[in-house]
């Protein structure tokens, strides 16, 4: 799991993402949870195949209850990404008192 920590998205940066990630010996789907740059939109989570770099052709959106509860948790515990994000302050408000 990629977690977007502010507005910028972490597939600008694959490259990067890729040397870290093959250092670990990983191969299969990757999950970026995309909320600081989208916003509860239908495309929060993508993921992609990742096998020593990114297959951009296995990009592909995905909507997943569990995925968004755990990583919902993991926001809630670091409200200062939300507030780094493109949520309006609203929003955050909202989002951390679930």
């Amino acid at each position: 799991m990629v977690s977007s920590i502010n507005y910028e998205s972490p597939l600008h940066d694959l490259p990067n993402l890729a040397e870290q990630i093959k250092s670990t010996h990983f191969h299969g789907e990757v999950v970026f949870d995309l909320l600081c740059v989208n916003g509860m939109s239908r495309n929060r989570f993508i993921s992609m195949f990742f096998n020593s770099s990114f297959d951009r052709a296995t990009k592909k959106a995905l909507m997943s209850h569990e995925l968004e509860n755990a990583q919902s948790e993991f926001y809630r515990h670091n409200p200062n990404y939300l507030h780094s994000s493109v949520l309006h302050e609203e929003e955050i408000s909202a989002f951390l008192n679930i």
